[in-house]
């Protein structure tokens, strides 16, 4: 019996040291890092390095590359790169460039300069060199909008936060209707348009889709449309804006190919 006991008075004392049962003892594995995979320019860039500057004024394209290694292969096809693959020409000061740098050899893997928003050129330097030129997606939105004319067209968009583009186009628009130079406070307008935008930000307007414009209590329409002759942009009656002006005579809606164009766009316009 006493042995019994001190048998079980060892069991405890090892299960108090241990802190738990052996039943309870369990394998800890640590768990695998997740991988991420970070993507630019259509490459995988987890182990590069970003190196990004805009193009200087007569800066050289060899100076891009930073001193950094390069394959001498790689730079032999690039000093007889012809020009239908890539025209050095059309590298310009004030056009941005990313350079990816290997994080442990320290060597340019790839160079991208950007010529627009939209279209960038890519320069692979592996084993020899490889230019890719591409396209980022460009992303179109419908936009609305309203403004009420405080000083003149221009101050009034650029205070809703819009391009300076939008009120190009307005103006070219109703170039044929509207003295802008005399302009009225309480002109108010309403535009329907087309943003354009990569990667979440805007760049640049698309099409005009309608415009609204009460200057001096006399309504101004602008629809577009196409009738086979390039784009036109007619009132709410289907009588073109340029012509009516021209000719002093109308247009009628029945050489329109399309009224429901016309009246849908100025549906949308009356909506509040």
């Amino acid at each position: 019996m006493r042995l019994l006991n001190h048998i079980l008075s060892l069991a405890i004392l090892f299960i108090v040291l241990t802190g738990c049962s052996p039943a309870d003892k369990q394998e800890v594995k640590e768990k695998p890092e997740e991988f991420f995979p970070l993507v630019r320019y259509s490459m995988l860039v987890n182990e590069y390095c970003a190196e990004e500057g805009v193009i200087r004024p007569n800066q050289q394209f060899i100076e891009l590359l930073n001193g950094r290694p390069v394959p001498s292969k790689a730079i032999r096809q690039l000093n007889t790169l012809p020009r239908k693959t890539f025209d050095f020409r059309s590298v310009r000061a004030g056009d941005r460039y990313v350079r990816f740098i290997h994080e442990w050899s320290d060597s340019v893997t790839a160079l991208v300069i950007e010529h627009d928003p939209v279209h960038y050129t890519v320069f692979h330097f592996k084993d020899s060199l490889r230019v890719e030129r591409c396209e980022n997606p460009v992303t179109v939105s419908d936009k609305v909008a309203t403004g009420t004319i405080e000083t003149n067209l221009s101050e009034t968009i650029q205070s809703l936060g819009l391009s300076h583009i939008l009120t190009n186009r307005f103006v070219d628009i109703f170039a044929w209707q509207v003295d802008f130079y005399h302009l009225q406070k309480g002109d108010h307008f309403k535009i329907l348009y087309k943003e354009l935008s990569v990667n979440g930000k805007p760049f640049d307007i698309g099409k005009i889709d309608g415009i609204y414009f009460n200057h001096n209590n006399n309504p101004n329409w602008a629809i577009p449309f196409d009738q086979g002759k390039g784009l036109d942009y007619f009132d709410e009656d289907g009588n073109s804006i340029r012509k009516a002006l021209l000719k002093r005579s109308e247009e009628h809606t029945s050489e329109l190919q399309s009224q429901s164009t016309i009246s849908y766009a100025v549906f949308c316009l009356k909506k509040k």
